[in-house]
């Protein structure tokens, strides 16, 4: 919190870094300066550009104006910031290596965050296997809310966030050459977005479960053109007859050489526990 309130207090372009040497953690911020976090199996790098960390990692986090992080010996951490009125929010787009051995199962937490009204994605995860934790997150009004469209397996995961008034949803896979995998979304509010929520092109290993899944306007509500089903049972549909989910769904009823999209059972009230906790 004192770093938060001393970061408040700026004003200009920065890039600093602050080290809380009790906790073994460092505190990284920025503002119309350039800063990147390169992550190796053993150390974390800060620098202004990624020339000045390659000979030491390729697996790079650029942080955008007004990111707040924190680093310590196993993880990343992008946590109570708000993250708004730019082209995209909050993006890891090169882990091109493994990021195995002694960092946690998911090295890169992204919590409790404001992104809203963002042109583009609200989160975008790109090549490398590191796995990803984003939770507890308010995400609104952006372009889209999240983006895979690179390679990974490690398992990665989406939960107690809140996602409202967006222009489209989660996308999956771009291309055949570079395919996510292993991505668990459970106990968020999707509610009021536009656009596809769901549309998974590529990839296996989707699990979809115990959301609130609510006054949605998009045609499908969820997309599986890839040839493997996709686990998504146990979610609240909101006012919508089971019997009508299918119309919402765009699978292998649709075409035949396509993967289902596995809906029931489906959850008839409310899931209280689901969206952002406080």
């Amino acid at each position: 919190n004192a770093v938060k309130l001393a970061v408040a207090q700026l004003k200009g372009s920065y890039a600093i870094v602050v080290l809380c040497k009790e906790e073994s953690k460092l505190f990284v911020a920025k503002m119309g300066s350039p800063m990147v976090i390169g992550i190796s199996d053993c150390e974390k790098f800060i620098a202004s550009d990624t020339p000045a960390i390659i000979s030491y990692t390729n697996r790079v986090i650029y942080l955008e104006d007004g990111d707040l992080g924190v680093i310590t010996a196993t993880s990343i951490s992008i946590t109570k910031n708000s993250v708004h009125d730019n082209g995209s929010g909050i993006l890891f787009p090169q882990f091109y290596s493994s990021a195995s051995g002694a960092l946690t199962p998911y090295p890169v937490i992204v919590q409790k965050n404001t992104v809203i009204n963002n042109s583009g994605d609200a989160f975008s995860k790109g090549y490398g296997e590191v796995g990803v934790l984003i939770e507890d997150n308010t995400v609104t009004n952006n372009g889209r809310v999240l983006s895979l469209t690179s390679g990974q397996s490690m398992p990665c995961l989406f939960r107690y966030n809140t996602v409202t008034g967006n222009s489209s949803g989660v996308k999956i896979g771009d291309n055949a050459s570079y395919i996510p995998a292993n991505w668990e979304f459970q106990k968020n509010n999707f509610e009021q977005n536009a656009g596809v929520l769901f549309d998974v092109a590529y990839g296996s290993g989707f699990t979809i479960q115990s959301n609130n899944i609510v006054n949605n306007n998009g045609t499908p509500i969820m997309r599986n053109t890839t040839a493997i089903d996709v686990d998504a049972t146990g979610n609240y549909w909101g006012s919508v007859l089971e019997s009508n989910i299918p119309g919402l769904i765009e699978d292998y009823y649709d075409n035949f050489t396509y993967g289902k999209v596995l809906f029931t059972p489906v959850v008839l009230t409310r899931i209280t526990d689901a969206g952002r906790r406080q």
